[in-house]
């Protein structure tokens, strides 16, 4: 009896996984892994495999950046040689930890772990430390965190004048020399507008709706030959980013072009949720649909002068030309999460750049992730006034006001004689001379 009890167990179990396997990836997974498979050449089931490992790899990736900041140096997707997940630490007795929590997992087999010298926060720090002894010596820079390396490169026109200048580079930094720094592209997505293209559709915490593009494009923006108001912009540490409203003007909603058709947006994708080595794609108007491997997620500008991190994202084309002026406020995507808005290139190469779509909340607006109808429409003003009352004061009524998708909090009064008033209630008195 307990044999067939056994067998029976065996056998629901592999109807149970036939069931499972035979869930089909929704159509825009398979867009992606059709992209990948043509570019690293593999088929599209194991593209399907890869791409689907992806979002655990992030979340591993941030929950050590977390959970072991102290020795944790990075990991990377090995996708060159087979398919592995290097990981890095300063401290071996980690990888006992490491193993214990992705034991049962998809990640199981796929984890490699090798040494490092020096941990992210440490290179971090010794990134910020290069930096300050470059700005001191007037040299300016880009850098970037290289976890395969466990370094930190510091990118400059002439190196004499670093040395010249006697500044400090600590251990852990190599200088690079290059031909040109990363700039923002003076252009520039998903929808062509004036000189950039438009990225993910937004939304405001009062309702309003529009569009996001780089921050480093002009704040005059037409789409199809309809002036999109600027609202604001961030163009400094870890923001390229401005936003326009489309309010009153035309549809908005949560769609962008993925260079397949037009994809609906459901969620975003944090920084430290991004994983090196994972697969992301992009459209812009130049370049089209491009995709890559993100190569780091720390590369810096350096374009203004602050004690931050470089938080901006670089990805690998291997080959394929990621960016081109036009390109610029572009969407960076995998499936139908929004990733990032596109930059340009960084330093002396045709890799690209884009800014995390977690800092998009640096300019008081999220992504839009679900078709919202209509935009949040302005109030209609409304009152009326009466007298007699025995003090001389005039009494004012706006209680037929109205606000046809939301309800009025305030009310700002004007009252014709170079006086104003505001009240929190439709009912306020003012006496005239």
């Amino acid at each position: 009896m307990r044999k067939r009890m056994m067998l029976f167990a065996v056998v629901i179990a592999l109807f149970t996984g036939s069931i499972l396997a035979a869930t089909p990836p929704s159509a825009a997974l398979l867009e992606d892994a059709t992209s990948y498979a043509a570019q690293v050449g593999v088929s599209v089931d194991e593209a399907v495999r890869r791409l689907q490992l992806q979002r655990e790899i992030g979340d591993l990736d941030a929950a050590l950046s977390t959970e072991e900041s102290a020795t944790y140096a990075g990991l990377w997707i090995d996708d060159e040689r087979g398919y592995r997940v290097v990981v890095r630490f300063t401290d071996p007795a980690a990888e006992a930890r490491l193993r214990a929590r992705i034991a049962g997992g998809a990640l199981r087999d796929l984890v490699d772990v090798r040494p490092a010298r020096w941990s992210l926060v440490e290179l971090q720090q010794r990134r910020n430390d290069a930096r300050g002894h470059a700005r001191a010596a007037k040299v300016r820079t880009n850098s970037d965190i290289n976890v395969r390396e466990n370094r930190v490169e510091l990118y400059v026109l002439d190196p004499a004048k670093l040395n010249a200048a006697k500044a400090r580079i600590p251990d852990g930094v190599v200088i690079q020399r290059v031909s040109r720094l990363a700039d923002g592209e003076a252009l520039t997505g998903g929808r062509r507008i004036s000189t950039c293209t438009s990225g993910f559709t937004v939304q405001a915490p009062n309702g309003e709706l529009g569009v996001a593009t780089a921050g480093h494009c002009d704040n005059t923006q037409y789409y199809q030959g309809i002036l999109l108001p600027f609202r604001r912009e961030r163009n400094d540490n870890d923001h390229d980013v401005q936003w326009h409203s489309g309010c009153d003007l035309m549809q908005v909603t949560n769609q962008f072009e993925s260079g397949f058709g037009l994809r609906s947006v459901v969620g975003t994708r944090h920084r430290n949720n991004q994983a090196e080595g994972t697969y992301v794609c992009k459209y812009g108007r130049t370049t089209g649909r491009t995709c890559g491997w993100i190569e780091s997620r720390n590369y810096d500008l350096d374009l203004f002068p602050n004690p931050f991190d470089g938080n901006f994202i670089r990805v690998d084309g291997r080959g394929t030309n990621l960016s081109e002026p036009g390109d610029s406020g572009g969407p960076w995507f995998v499936e139908n999460v929004a990733y990032g808005i596109h930059h340009g290139y960084p330093a002396d190469d045709q890799d690209s750049i884009y800014m995390a779509i977690n800092y998009i909340s640096g300019i008081g607006v999220s992504v839009l992730t679900s078709n919202p109808g209509v935009c949040n429409l302005l109030p209609t003003a409304n009152f009326t006034a009466g007298g007699g009352r025995l003090d001389g004061a005039t009494s004012f009524n706006g209680s037929t006001s109205s606000d046809p998708d939301g309800y009025i909090v305030r009310w700002d009064w004007s009252f014709g004689d170079g006086t104003t008033g505001v009240s929190t209630t439709p009912y306020i008195t003012h006496r005239y001379p």
